[in-house]
């Protein structure tokens, strides 16, 4: 069957993409498996709809695959209700539709929402594409229109039997960064109340052993890509089989980096592991603190300490790898105060990277249902859930004891902080500083930062190159 898979557009601060989409390539890699003839395009490079349209026409496939997030799903939207328009039968998935297949079946006419994990289940669905009630995972449209949703699918628990993603499908020259992302796990046993990984894939914890994984790096290592990127929600929760990725890099002789910007469990890390993955290649570490003040990281329940985090930041330094934090802005529980504490507790640290975000509550989270009936919504979800930004100061919502003012003017004081950091990181202490005392003006500001955006891409690439 052939079957086109979509990456609709996105909102960002690079005016590209700085790599494949992993999870479809993921289906790729499985439909092409499965004898499937697979296109994909990525629409994420600016791309026009006309163009979507134009490449379908001229593919003709039996069925067209779209992903969503939450963020910008009415572009994906506004996708599928064009390629409906020329006659198309399509699937929509990603951690968007895994949320409520059913609301966005209402939502958008696709034929088909796979809840979840796809790799099985878009194979099962195209072998009963006519009787679509035999496949777990799918949500789907009768002939007469109605909605109805199968149960959910198993968890896939051997990850090795998936096949590599297919990134060769992608324009892979075109990425910002000439750089593999990696998934040698799946699946979070915490309960972080903004998380939405847990809508696509789960709790239970699921890893690729070691073999599987090194294969796939040197798989690309072999086509000359020197430069990896780590995406798990938790590489370290099994700290043997991450030291043995490690070790196995270092025994097959690959010179190579890799960094893990997605985060790390705090509380998984141990200074063995860290040298070897240093020895191995790591070149940045982030780390998601969230907050210094206790009471906000238990109501988020974090599962993790101040004092925790502290000990894993020192650790980094002290192996000698980069490293940055993610903190969080006015979560359950916090005010101006412990803001403050925050921001003292991250300026402590030796951090090569900052990063503070305003709070945005995902439908379907702890945190959405907390906001709606403990807080103030400052925005309509049709805004927050399309057109929001971690990187705009205004706040999605306020506390009585946390303010619209006092949540902005803390976001204002910390990005001095972030730019600082982030300009230093990228452009050297010297320069940086430099953009740095040229940007903080506001007057200045918006000549500056889109120079300073262009300028950062073309490192980017040089890097990469």
């Amino acid at each position: 069957m052939k079957v086109f898979l979509v990456v609709p557009p996105s909102t960002g601060i690079l005016s590209i993409p700085s790599s494949p989409h992993l999870g479809t390539a993921y289906l790729a890699g499985a439909l092409r498996e499965n004898r499937h003839n697979v296109k994909i395009l990525d629409m994420r490079f600016g791309t026009a709809y006309s163009v979507l349209r134009s490449k379908l026409q001229k593919f003709k496939p039996d069925i067209v695959g779209i992903t969503t997030t939450s963020m910008d799903h009415k572009k994906a939207y506004k996708a599928i209700r064009l390629m409906k328009q020329d006659g198309f039968r399509i699937m929509i998935g990603g951690p968007h539709a895994s949320i409520d297949p059913e609301k966005i079946m209402e939502e958008v006419p696709a034929d088909f929402a796979i809840k979840g994990e796809g790799e099985k289940v878009i194979i099962d669905l195209i072998d009963h594409i006519d009787t679509p009630q035999k496949v777990d995972g799918v949500t789907y449209r009768t002939k007469k229109g109605e909605i109805k949703k199968n149960k959910d699918a198993k968890p896939i628990l051997d990850l090795d039997t998936i096949h590599f993603p297919a990134f060769d499908l992608f324009p892979l020259k075109r990425y910002m960064d000439k750089k593999i992302p990696l998934a040698t796990s799946r699946g979070c046993p915490y309960q972080c109340t903004y998380c939405t990984i847990h809508f696509t894939m789960g709790y239970k914890f699921r890893v690729r052993t070691p073999k599987n994984v090194v294969d796939e790096i040197e798989h690309w290592y072999k086509k000359g890509y020197r430069y990896f990127s780590i995406n798990d929600d938790c590489f370290s929760l099994n700290i043997k089989r991450a030291e043995e990725i490690c070790d196995m890099i270092v025994a097959r002789k690959l010179k190579l980096k890799f960094d893990l910007r997605n985060g790390i469990r705090i509380n998984t890390i141990t200074e063995t592991l860290l040298r070897k993955m240093k020895r191995a290649g790591l070149t940045y570490v982030a780390f998601g603190v969230e907050s210094a003040d206790q009471v906000v990281l238990d109501k988020m329940k974090k599962g993790i300490t101040a004092a925790q985090a502290r000990t894993a930041i020192l650790l980094a330094d002290k192996v000698g790898v980069k490293k940055g934090a993610f903190f969080i802005i006015g979560m359950p529980g916090g005010t101006m105060k412990s803001f403050k504490k925050t921001l003292k507790f991250a300026l402590s640290l030796p951090l090569d990277e900052v990063r503070f975000y305003n709070p945005i509550p995902f439908v379907g989270t702890e945190l959405y249902t907390w906001v709606k009936e403990n807080a103030k919504l400052l925005k309509p979800e049709s805004y927050f859930m399309n057109k929001a930004d971690y990187w705009d100061p205004e706040p999605i919502f306020e506390t009585k004891d946390f303010n619209r003012k006092q949540r902005k003017e803390a976001f204002l004081m910390a990005e001095q902080h972030v730019m600082k950091y982030l300009m230093r990181k990228e452009f050297g202490r010297i320069l940086g500083s430099l953009g740095w005392l040229a940007w903080r003006p506001r007057i200045t500001r918006r000549i500056v930062f889109p120079i300073g955006k262009s300028i950062w891409s073309m490192v980017r690439r040089l890097r990469a190159s």
